[in-house]
């Protein structure tokens, strides 16, 4: 038979040795000290009282941290993606013209309504290429109206829909982990699909690698939770 007593002895004996702690006053304990006790006291009786213990262990993702042992990171959750490239980058075979990279979406816009507007009475165009140029002096050539167009009608470049997306889905993961939440692979590709979406990045499909890379990018591991 156990002795619920001796048990409550061996913790605080156990906690009392742990690194850090300190001589802890009985005298008046706070509301929530009570109610942590009250609920130690409940699991405690029951586990006393029954015969068989179920042990689930379920597989969350967590930030890699020192303090992690081997024992709670799900070695083949790990080792499932080993395989794949750690060098790959979905982005290599991005728009061949890596001019348009040096500018922002928003500035592409700029630059097309600046070009755009038109005069109210004559209903022509107010300002000439040369007055674009100087108003905007990174463009150098007339044939980046028609492209910067181009790429405002595709919602931008595939590099910074990427971007947009790693951005979205790291941002659902911080905020997941801040609320205690358990995030899964299944969570993150959701999330980039879900974002793909808004985009109008058909060709993002969250892929394996798109996932391996995602997590050794943001420090993020498989971690086995049993309860």
């Amino acid at each position: 038979m156990i002795n619920a007593s001796v048990v409550c002895s061996l913790l605080t004996e156990k906690f009392s040795q742990s690194t850090g702690s300190r001589k802890i006053s009985l005298q008046s304990p706070s509301a929530r000290e009570e109610e942590v006790t009250n609920h130690l006291a409940e699991l405690l009786n029951t586990i006393i009282n029954c015969h068989e213990f179920t042990v689930e262990s379920e597989i969350s993702l967590d930030y890699i941290s020192d303090d992690l042992t081997e024992d709670e990171i799900d070695q083949y959750a790990v080792s499932e993606d080993s395989e794949l490239d750690p060098d790959f980058n979905d982005t290599d075979n991005d728009d061949s013209d890596d001019l348009l990279q040096k500018f922002s979406l928003d500035y592409m816009k700029k630059v097309i309504e600046y070009y755009d507007e038109r005069n109210p009475l004559t209903g022509k165009r107010r300002r000439s290429w040369k007055g674009v140029k100087r108003r905007f002096k990174r463009i150098t050539h007339s044939s980046h109206i028609s492209r910067f167009r181009a790429y405002i009608e595709k919602g931008g470049t595939r590099t910074q829909k990427w971007e947009n997306i790693n951005n979205y889905v790291y941002h659902k993961f911080e905020q997941a982990r801040e609320s205690n939440l358990p995030v899964h692979d299944l969570d993150l590709r959701r999330w980039g699909l879900e974002k793909a979406k808004q985009e109008l990045f058909h060709e993002f499909t969250a892929s394996e690698k798109w996932l391996f890379n995602f997590k050794i990018e943001h420090n993020i591991c498989s971690r086995k939770v049993t309860k």
